[in-house]
């Protein structure tokens, strides 16, 4: 058996602050066009298991291998809090997370009486990704960007193999899921609402492209009787928000 967990909290993040770039701090007039404020927040998390396990014997024969993985990552690109951002150029606020899992699991078991083999994995991806004006307020001389990505990816291969005179029995699953909250927002907080003022586009993107790739395979072989059975199941559930409310 095996078990692996993720669980990182990445903040690229404005609380309760002022930001001036290309402005005259006196006067506020605009000094450089081009001079912008970013914020850059990404997470790249991976986890690479393989599981295998074997059961030998003369009379029985039984193994079972399993595995667990999950990837709960926070990923934030974020003004919150009161804050005050101006820039002579483009605000631009990005989160993107492509964690990926890639998972294999094997399992056997032979004898010359009966033989019992399992094989059992399960993978969760479960990030959060948000891009957000959260209570502040933001002036551009340019454009305003809030992207929110995810990109995870699942990948997983269970296989097992009995084989016995007698009697034998294989059980392969798999379970994958991915359920991601994907959110690109100007929204107030509790004590205020927000203010965003661009000469350019203000612009919110929130996509998530997350994919599944499983396999389950099941053999069984025995001079009396054998069973073999694999099964496989997915879901892609992810949350998916552009937002602007007070």
């Amino acid at each position: 058996l095996s078990g692996n967990l993720i669980a990182n909290s990445v903040t690229a993040e404005v609380i309760h602050s002022t930001v001036q770039a290309g402005l005259d701090a006196d006067t506020g007039v605009i000094t450089n066009p081009t001079a912008g404020v970013s914020l850059t927040a990404l997470s790249d998390a991976r986890i690479i298991a393989l599981t295998a396990g074997v059961g030998v014997a003369g009379g029985v024969a039984a193994n079972i291998t399993g595995f667990g993985n999950a990837i709960t990552n926070r990923v934030d690109a974020a003004i919150t809090d009161g804050s005050l951002v101006q820039a002579g150029g483009q605000v631009v606020q990005f989160a993107r997370d492509a964690s990926h899992i890639s998972s294999i699991g094997l399992g056997g078991a032979a004898s010359g009486g009966a033989a019992i083999n399992g094989v059992v994995g399960y993978n969760e991806i479960a990030n959060a990704v948000t891009a957000e004006i959260s209570g502040s307020r933001v002036t551009s001389g340019d454009a305003v960007g809030l992207t929110a990505l995810s990109e995870g990816n699942v990948f997983s291969f269970v296989g097992g193999v009995a084989g016995a005179n007698l009697a034998a029995a294989q059980l392969s699953l798999a379970k994958s899921c991915v359920q991601n909250t994907v959110t690109a927002s100007i929204a107030g907080d509790e004590l205020r609402g927000s203010l965003v003022d661009a000469k350019g586009n203000v612009s919110l993107l929130a996509r998530d492209a997350s994919t599944i790739d499983s396999i389950a395979i099941g053999l069984s072989g025995a001079a009396g009787g054998a069973v073999g059975a694999a099964a496989s199941e997915n879901h892609v559930g992810s949350g998916i928000h552009t937002v602007v409310r007070q």
